[in-house]
C-alpha cells in the first residue's frame, strides 16, 4: 500500500471496517510511553528519517488500528497492523509474501496427549514473534505511520517479525526449531518435549510423575 493510501486510512479507520469510539487522553499518553519506552528503545521499531528511500527494494505501508480489551489484565491496548489491506487493483502485503510450511504439531493429538498426563505444565514465549529480527532489506516493506503529540506524521517501520503477517507463523516456529535443534546432544530429554509439544509460542505438556530433580527438569531449566 502506497503512502497516500495509508494515510486515508490512518485518519479513516472506517475504512477497514473499525468503528469505535477512540481512545481517551490516558490511552493516548499510554500509546505514546509505550511506542517511545518499549518499541524504540528494545529496537522492535525504529523512524524513517527519510521517507523517499530507499528506491530499491520493496516499500509498503500497514495501516492499524488501536483496539481496547478492557477485560484483559495484561494488555489492555493492542495495536492491530493490516497486512491484507491494498489500494484497489492492487496487492496487499500478504498476497505478496511465502506463507510457509505448518510447522506445528497436530493441535487435535497435542491436546489429547496432553489430557493423558498427571501432571501437566504450560509456558509461553513472551512476545514470541518480536524476538525475531527482520532482515534491513525487508524492514521498508513493514512501515506505518504514526502522528505525534502535535498532530504531525511520523513513518516507523519494524526491525522484526510482525503478528499478523502471513509468513510470520512460519518463521516462527522455523526459529523456535532451530534453536531447539542446537541442544539436541547436550539436552536430549527437553528437546524431545519441545519438539513435539510447542504449537506457534505455547508450551503445551506434561508427565505422570514429575519428580523435581528430574533429568528433564534439570534440563529445562539450562535450556
Amino acid at each position: 500500500m502506497g503512502i497516500e493510501e495509508s494515510l486515508n486510512r490512518f485518519w479513516n479507520p472506517e475504512s477497514i471496517g473499525i468503528k469505535d469510539d477512540g481512545v481517551n487522553d490516558e490511552e493516548d499518553t499510554t500509546l505514546e510511553n509505550f511506542n517511545k519506552t518499549v518499541c524504540v528503545k528494545k529496537g522492535i521499531i525504529e523512524e524513517v528519517l527519510d521517507p523517499e528511500k530507499p528506491k530499491n527494494r520493496p516499500v509498503f505501508y500497514l495501516p492499524h488500528q488501536i483496539v481496547i480489551r478492557k477485560e484483559s489484565i495484561t494488555t489492555k491496548l493492542r495495536i492491530v497492523f493490516d497486512a491484507s489491506a491494498h489500494e484497489i487493483g492492487e496487492f496487499s502485503l500478504n498476497d505478496c509474501l511465502f506463507q510457509g510450511e505448518n510447522l506445528n504439531p497436530n493441535i487435535i493429538r497435542l491436546l489429547i496427549n496432553f489430557r493423558l498426563f498427571k501432571v501437566a505444565f504450560l509456558a509461553d514465549i513472551e512476545k514470541a514473534f518480536l524476538q525475531i529480527s527482520l532482515s534491513d532489506k525487508d524492514r521498508d516493506a513493514v512501515r506505518f505511520l504514526v502522528a505525534d503529540a502535535d498532530g504531525n506524521i511520523k513513518v516507523y517501520k519494524f526491525n522484526r517479525v510482525l503478528f499478523g503477517v502471513k509468513s510470520s507463523p512460519y518463521l516462527l516456529s522455523a526459529t523456535i526449531k532451530n534453536h531447539i535443534a542446537k541442544y539436541c546432544q547436550e539436552f536430549p530429554a527437553a528437546v524431545e518435549v519441545l519438539e513435539n509439544c510447542f504449537y506457534v509460542d505455547d508450551l503445551i505438556a506434561g508427565k505422570k510423575v514429575l519428580n523435581l530433580h528430574s533429568k528433564f527438569l534439570s534440563e529445562q531449566r539450562k535450556l
